[in-house]
């Protein structure tokens, strides 16, 4: 009796025995497996699954289970598409978004504005520019303009410095002035005296006095004070 010598023939895999004897016909590398014992190396084939993003290798062959879209993101390699959370930290306005999902972080008040969008909410700078008079405000902030003096008055607030102009109305008499301005509202002939300044012009009143005779006049007026009699 004797034991009879093994050969690999086409396998390249695996151990090969005939009950008084093994011989090994070699291992597979690379991801390739043997197909039987003994057999031959080969890759097997891939599937992805439910996966749905990324790749998936066995070290011989590698296959892509897709990519993601529209902001979302791979759970792994393979893995699944999901859409990730969203959070403003420290923004407190506008909206964040990535192209799957927004959130709004909240919104500006009191004036104030937002950075960015998202953002931080800050009160604006102000500026008066070619104002000068008045007080400006945003509603977070408030800055005088200046004040206006020597009698001009603000166009508005803010606004700009102005000399008011002038009327004499129903004064027909001395001078009319604001402290920027001063017009003449007109001068009394004929003996009348003006009321004010401005003012009216008036004939002042005739007083006799002690007198108790002839007529006193005053170019606007006359008055009796009376005649002698018995001679």
């Amino acid at each position: 009796c004797y034991c009879p010598a093994l050969s690999f023939g086409s396998n390249h895999c695996g151990p090969l025995t005939n009950g008084c004897n093994t011989i090994s016909c070699g291992t597979c590398s690379g991801g390739n497996v043997c197909s039987g014992s003994p057999g031959t190396c080969y890759c097997p084939a891939l599937s992805c699954g439910s996966n749905n993003c990324g790749s998936l290798t066995n070290g011989c062959n590698t296959i892509s289970c897709g990519t993601c879209t529209g902001g979302n993101v791979c759970s792994g390699s393979p893995g699944t598409c999901y859409c990730p959370g969203l959070s403003c930290g420290s923004n407190n306005c506008g909206t964040l978004s990535n192209g799957c999902a927004s959130t709004s972080c909240g919104t500006c008040s009191g004036g104030n504005v937002c950075s960015g969008n998202p953002g931080t909410c800050y009160c604006p700078a102000l500026s008066c520019g070619s104002n000068n008079c008045g007080s400006l405000t945003n509603g977070c902030n408030t800055i005088s303009c200046g004040t206006c003096s020597g009698g001009n008055v603000c166009s508005g607030s803010p606004g700009t410095c102005y000399c008011p102009a002038l009327s004499c109305g129903s004064n027909n008499c001395g001078t009319l002035t604001n402290g920027c301005n001063t017009i003449s509202c007109g001068t009394c002939t004929g003996g009348q005296s003006c009321s004010g300044s401005p003012g009216t012009c008036y004939c002042p009143a005739l007083s006799c006095g002690s007198y108790n005779c002839g007529t006193l006049s005053n170019a606007c007026s006359s008055k009796s004070c009376g005649t002698c009699t018995g001679g």
